[in-house]
């Protein structure tokens, strides 16, 4: 009866910790640290610092991986231990133990963990390792970086797994002796750009509190695969602290605090352009990215500067240093900058600014599409629907985004994104009424940095990672917004 009584009250927690639509939402957390490595009934169990991988020994495949969002206690695993007689997989982190429950494919917090220690695996030495990594003691040394190897592990069924520190699992069928580097998830923790470009989609981050971004990653959605481009490692790619991402034709502009990227796409040649080099003032970190016939135009937070592109120079705009560019936007005819004094537009095909008469209060975001342009006001916080040509400005009330440092605003449709510091706030622009997404409802954090669209779903770049919403299946009705 006591157990009956346990496995009850076991279930309540776990189904109040997965409150969310397993579904509707993806997390992706940099998983390419390894920590520890498990092999359960039909799955090996890689422990990480953003969470545990899953694969799935009879599908061939991976699985959903076990996150905070699936109740555990912190996406950093320290150590873990499969239970054979139970099923449970014992997990212990910074806040807390868990077990996942692998027969009812459930996570329990808390618990008194049994760990097992296993006897210290080693790499045979007739694995052949990819072109240019070697294994020397400890470690696995590649071409400009060394990476510690945390864990190895010899399943039962002639797999070998090699956990290491950076370099994601390896991994061997030792029928064929050759190891393949699987990685997963952004390079960075802190996602503060996202960019679709056709079936990729790129990434780019910030240092944030103790973890620092190394470099750019790039998703290919139809492979499930992640290449990353490291500074310094990758020849032309200086500086990595990204906070815009503009893909255009032939190159990906990288908005950084420095200057910007490019990335041919054509030459895989990456070429970087810093500000100090070109100016002769001071000019703060980028913001905002536009592309209009043959100029790039930066929005920074001490003013625009210009990419001429026939020219290849690049030069600041006199008298815009006074204002801090929050974001940019290009309509059919007109450019609009979003700035702590205003809204500012240029004609297209020009290169003067000039500000506009709709507001002069600070705008923190917006976007264009068509005729039609959103913005999102600081004071008083709201959001402001305006259709051209006749200037028709529809007002909603936005009370949940002030306060917010960061905002980053996406119209799809009738419907406008706003990521804010608590969640993202979906808006009905016909009626005004809104929806607050949280990590209640999948969010991986709430401090929300980017949005990008991606046909029936959108991507959200958090402080914590990134999470994909397939929004159709949950949105798709009007009437139920």
């Amino acid at each position: 009866m006591t157990s009956t009584l346990t496995l009850i009250a076991s279930l309540i927690v776990a189904s109040t910790a997965q409150a969310f639509d397993a579904s509707l939402w993806q997390t992706y957390t940099n998983m390419n640290f390894v920590t520890d490595l498990a092999e359960g009934e039909d799955e090996i169990y890689i422990a990480t610092t953003g969470g545990i991988r899953r694969f799935g020994r009879f599908q061939d495949a991976w699985l959903p991986s076990l996150t905070t969002l699936n109740g555990l206690p912190n996406n950093l695993i320290e150590r873990m231990t499969y239970e054979t007689h139970t099923g449970d997989l014992h997990i212990q982190t910074p806040d807390g133990t868990a077990r996942w429950m692998s027969r009812l494919e459930t996570v329990v917090a808390g618990g008194a963990p049994q760990f097992f220690d296993r006897p210290a695996g080693r790499i045979p030495l007739d694995v052949m390792m990819p072109f240019g990594y070697y294994v020397q003691g400890g470690r696995i040394r590649g071409p400009r970086r060394d990476y510690r190897i945390t864990d190895i592990l010899l399943d039962s069924w002639n797999n070998l797994w090699v956990g290491t520190a950076g370099l994601g699992v390896g991994h061997a069928d030792l029928r064929f002796n050759s190891l393949e580097f699987l990685r997963h998830g952004p390079i960075e923790q802190n996602v503060t750009a996202i960019a679709r470009e056709g079936r990729e989609v790129w990434f780019g981050g910030r240092d944030d509190f103790g973890t620092f971004a190394r470099g750019i990653s790039r998703y290919d959605t139809r492979a499930d695969r992640w290449e990353y481009f490291e500074e310094e490692v990758v020849y032309g790619l200086h500086d990595a602290q990204v906070s815009s991402i503009l893909p255009q034709g032939d190159n990906v502009w990288f908005g950084t605090d420095r200057g910007i990227l490019r990335y041919r796409t054509d030459r895989d040649a990456w070429v970087t352009y810093r500000f100090s080099r070109w100016t002769n003032r001071r000019v703060g970190p980028t913001t905002a990215l536009l592309h209009d016939d043959s100029r790039l135009w930066i929005g920074t937070t001490s003013g625009l500067a210009v990419l001429d592109l026939p020219v290849d120079t690049l030069r600041t705009v006199a008298g815009s240093e006074r204002f801090e560019i929050e974001g940019m936007a290009a309509g059919p005819t007109t450019l609009w900058a979003a700035t702590d004094k205003g809204l500012f537009f240029c004609p297209r095909g020009e290169a003067t600014w000039s500000p506009s008469d709709l507001t002069t209060s600070p705008v923190r975001d917006l976007d264009a599409q068509g005729d039609t342009l959103i913005i999102v006001l600081a004071e008083p916080p709201s959001l402001w629907v305006v259709t051209h040509p006749d200037s028709q400005i529809v007002t909603w009330p936005l009370p949940e985004s002030g306060g917010s440092r960061t905002i980053d605003v996406v119209r799809d449709g009738f419907r406008a994104w706003v990521a804010t510091d608590r969640g993202v706030l979906v808006v009905d622009t016909r009626t005004g009424k809104w929806r607050n997404i949280t990590r209640t409802d999948g969010l991986v954090d709430e401090d929300v940095r980017s949005i990008a669209l991606d046909g029936d779903r959108i991507w959200f770049g958090t402080r914590h990672g990134a999470s994909r919403y397939h929004w159709s299946r949950d949105l798709a009705n009007p009437d139920s917004d």
